[in-house]
């Protein structure tokens, strides 16, 4: 690296993204080129990676980038190219990786136009293995040129309609499609039960016989209607309306078959007359005045000889006439003869007009010879008539009705007609032939629209698909009258009479059955408008009401969006008007809204320029009470638009956030500067703690050392924390505890000594030799408490023993001592709460009415409940020895109520 690439860096190094975008996408920098891959792939910018992946132009890096990057540009750009990719044919590398992007990348639009569009017959397979829509699969069978993939295609579609369409709009493009079609449909409905083979092979036959009959020329027709009617014997029980079709159709080709074109051609009729008689006469009881008339007629056209035509139609007709009720055989005879009786009547009408115009012709005679310089020629007229013949070989009646009346105005003018009159005769039975057909096969089409229109009374389907069955029915109706009104038709309707009433009756029979559906739905529809057009009304006022809240105004804007789109659900008269009323409505709402929004922003502005100026506040309390009031301020002010919101937020937060974490700093600050008082704090807890676990000689000392602990405490100079000030209660329960128990512990001992010694008192009313044995030992013991009460009792256990000592009886004065017991003992249960026994309950009230008049005298002050059990458990010492009887009798007394003053007295 040289002195001048250290310090000065080049541009798709710039930490700009727009320089170094623009230098990777244009410089030429060798440096650069070896780096394109590393910025397509690792640079921090969208727009950097994407120019360096536009300069590599390789499809395995943009089918890595569309695989591993996130950015939509990016990834809108790697679609692109990868679909340019899988068009191509000869580029591996770019196939490879068009099929990668088929199979994990491209959407569905992209994939069908692939599917469209790709040169290579298997890419368009990858592409449409993803795609199930019938229409398109359609579509893309009737376009593919590979006979495999069309296959495919073909086994993949599996709804009739499309194949119904695939097979009409293919039979001039592609006969073998439309064949495939065919079958195919054939099959489905095989399967599904919905048709069987025999049906399928009548409707094949009845469309290629037709098609047979339109066909111009001879070659090959007599062999084809022979191949057709041999595969027709085959059909069983055929459709009725298809066998009238084919029957019909058969009549037309035959007709065509006994017309010669030439000499030659009527010899070779002549051969075939005893065949087609023979046909006529081996129908099945088939009349035979009407046979006659039928061979007659066939004779005539064949050989252009033989009755009159008027008089062969007469015929014909009494014949008819005659039968009263035809047979099958005289129905499928008149199916057959109706277009050769036809091309009789359309003779016998040209003859009249040709008669009519005769006499014009002379009287013109002198006219005429002024205009045959501008008269067609031969070549002219062989051309129109050349022009006429193709248009009916295509069956263009159309074109063809106005191409024959230019021919024969042509003809009128020309000046050698010579054999274009005939075969302009000719032209116009071809034309009549193919109308009358079309006339024919139309009505049969109509014959089934009104079978189909009369199935849907009492079908049980939804009224929807019915009303949407007529339409089509309709529609179909209008589209058959179409093709048959002609050019100078002076006729209104092509259908009979008949027919349209009956398909006017069907069709309002089948309303009928759905017409309480539409009513009810109309009735719905109109209460959905009822209430549309009261939440309208709602809304408005609303809006226009300025003291609306946002939240309602939202609510209402809400509810009008999903109304416009569910228009639907009312009358198709009204949802225009209703469109337009809620359109009004949502523009009026947002009004109302945008006005509140702005007031919000208002407020919050000013709000966040109040927070702004918090730093010039000297005191850092002061600022931090202002701060939270502007926040109560903030959720008191409302919501606005989001990102306005947003953005003012951000701005609000700024100088408050500065303040909290100058508040943060201080206490900190705070927080270490009083550590160390708080790790005293703690010592102190320690120590409080060791207190409550002394032994129960050093317990003694604890109270006045927790005592001079506490003093300490109070005496920190910082706020102890709580969990510490837990701690130090805790400890202090625990020391209470333990010197509680130490107490009760005392208290057991004094009253087990005391109750030692006055039972050794007690004793020497029972055996007083043992009693004083029992006495000096308890005397040597040393007292562990030196209480007055303990003193008390060894001192009269000490005069009880001295006094037997001397030869005094223990039981001296034991009727005194037995009387002042039972005044105790009655005392100590009065003053205790508990009842005395019945004999001593005249004992009991002598004592209650001398405390009682004691008090009221104001002689002295009740004594204190411990002053007073000291007393008493003195006096019960100083009567020891009673009886053993009367001491078994008071003692439990004693002991009972001595309990319940111990605890009276807290101990």
């Amino acid at each position: 690296m040289n002195f001048t690439a250290r310090f000065f860096k080049q541009p798709w190094q710039d930490k700009r993204v727009d320089v170094r975008a623009k230098a990777v996408a244009s410089s030429d920098d060798p440096a650069l080129v070896e780096q394109l891959a590393s910025f397509a792939q690792d640079d921090e910018a969208a727009e950097v990676r994407l120019a360096a992946l536009r300069r590599l132009n390789s499809p395995a890096r943009w089918l890595a980038a569309r695989e591993k990057d996130k950015d939509a540009p990016i990834q809108e750009a790697a679609d692109q190219v990868l679909f340019k990719a899988s068009l191509k044919v000869g580029d591996n590398a770019a196939e490879r990786a068009g099929q990668q992007w088929l199979a994990h990348f491209a959407s569905e639009s992209q994939r069908r136009q692939v599917a469209r569009k790709a040169a290579d017959p298997a890419m368009r397979r990858m592409a449409l293995q993803g795609i199930s829509a019938q229409g398109f699969l359609g579509d893309c069978f009737a376009s593919e040129k590979d006979k495999t993939l069309a296959a495919e295609l073909l086994a993949r579609i599996d709804q009739p309609s499309t194949l119904e369409r695939l097979a009409e709009s293919l039979r001039k493009s592609s006969k073998a499609k439309a064949q495939a079609a065919a079958a195919r449909l054939a099959d489905l409905n095989a399967e599904a039960g919905g048709s069987d083979p025999d049906h399928a092979e009548a409707e094949r036959l009845v469309v290629e016989i037709e098609k047979l009959s339109r066909e111009g020329g001879r070659n090959g027709l007599s062999e084809g209607l022979a191949a057709l009617l041999k595969r027709w014997e085959s059909v069983r029980s055929p459709d009725p309306a298809l066998e009238r079709r084919f029957l019909g159709a058969r009549g037309i080709v035959e007709s065509a078959l006994a017309r010669p074109a030439s000499p030659e051609a009527a010899s070779e009729a002549d051969t075939d007359q005893p065949q087609a008689n023979s046909d006529t006469q081996d129908e099945p009881s088939l009349n035979p005045d009407l046979a006659e008339a039928a061979q007659a007629i066939q004779a005539a056209i064949r050989q252009k000889k033989g009755q009159p035509l008027r008089e062969l139609l007469g015929n014909w007709d009494r014949a008819w006439n005659a039968l009263g009720q035809p047979g099958e055989a005289e129905t499928a005879l008149k199916e057959r003869m109706l277009p050769l009786v036809k091309e009789i009547q359309h003779q016998l009408e040209f003859q009249q007009q040709a008669g009519q115009t005769s006499d014009k012709a002379k009287t013109g005679k002198r006219s005429k010879g002024k205009s045959d310089a501008n008269a067609p020629s031969a070549e002219d007229i062989t051309a129109l008539l050349d022009e006429l013949s193709a248009t009916l070989e295509a069956s263009e009646l159309v074109k063809a009705a106005k191409q024959l009346a230019r021919a024969q105005q042509a003809l009128k003018s020309a000046r050698g007609k010579g054999s274009a009159a005939a075969r302009l005769n000719r032209l116009e039975g071809r034309f009549r032939e193919i109308k009358d057909y079309q006339h024919w096969s139309n009505n049969q089409h109509r014959e089934e629209l009104i079978e189909r229109v009369q199935a849907l009374a009492g079908s049980g389907q939804h009224p929807d698909a019915i009303s949407a069955a007529l339409q089509e029915a309709r529609k179909e109706w209008q589209r058959l009258e179409s093709l048959e009104k002609l050019p100078g038709d002076k006729r209104r309707f092509a259908s009979p009479s008949g027919q349209w009433r009956r398909f006017q009756k069907a069709c309002q029979s089948a309303f009928d059955d759905a017409k309480p559906f539409f009513e009810k739905r109309s009735q719905v529809q109109n209460e959905h408008l009822d209430v549309l057009n009261t939440f309208i009304d709602q809304s408005k006022a609303l809006a226009e009401d300025e003291a609306s809240k946002t939240p309602a105004l939202l609510e209402a804007q809400r509810t009008a969006r999903q109304a416009i789109r569910r228009l639907d659900e009312l009358p198709p008269g009204e949802r225009g008007a209703a469109a337009g009323k809620l359109r009004d409505l949502m523009n009026a709402l947002s009004s109302a809204i945008e006005q509140r929004f702005e007031a919000v922003a208002v407020k919050k502005r000013a709000l966040v320029r109040e927070a702004e100026s918090l730093s010039d506040e000297a005191d850092l309390k002061t600022a931090i009470d202002k701060a939270k009031g502007l926040q109560q301020k903030w959720k008191a002010s409302g919501s606005g638009k989001r990102a306005e919101d947003q953005k003012l937020w951000k701005a609000f937060r700024k100088p408050i956030d500065q303040l909290f974490d100058q508040l943060g700093e201080k206490r900190q600050a705070e927080k270490e500067a009083n550590q160390a008082q708080v790790q005293a704090l703690e010592a102190l807890c320690e120590q409080a703690e060791a207190l409550g676990k002394l032994s129960a000689e050093e317990l003694e000392s604890a109270p006045g050392r927790m005592q001079a602990l506490l003093d300490e405490w109070s005496d920190s100079p910082v706020k102890p924390p709580a969990r510490l000030v837990k701690r130090l209660d805790t400890a202090r329960d625990v020391l209470k505890q333990r010197l509680a128990e130490k107490d009760d512990q005392a208290r057991a001992r004094f009253r087990a000594r005391l109750d030692e010694l006055c039972l050794a008192i007690q004793q020497f009313a029972d055996s007083p030799e043992q009693a004083a044995q029992q006495a000096s030992a308890l005397l040597e013991e040393p007292e562990s408490a030196n209480t007055p009460l303990l003193a008390q009792a060894r001192e009269r256990l000490q005069a009880v023993l001295g006094a037997q000592g001397q030869g005094q009886s223990a039981m001296d004065e034991a009727e005194q001592r037995q009387a002042d017991a039972r005044q105790l003992v009655v005392e100590m249960e009065f003053v205790s709460g508990q009842e005395s026994p019945a004999e001593d309950n005249q004992i009991r009230m002598e004592y209650q009415v001398a405390r009682l008049a004691e008090r009221m005298s104001g002689g002295g002050r009740l004594p204190e409940i411990d002053e007073e059990l000291l007393g008493l458990q003195q006096r019960w010492v100083n009567c020891l020895p009673l009886p053993p009887a009367e001491f078994a009798a008071l003692d439990p007394r004693q002991q009972a109520a001595r309990a319940v003053l111990e605890q009276m007295a807290g101990g």
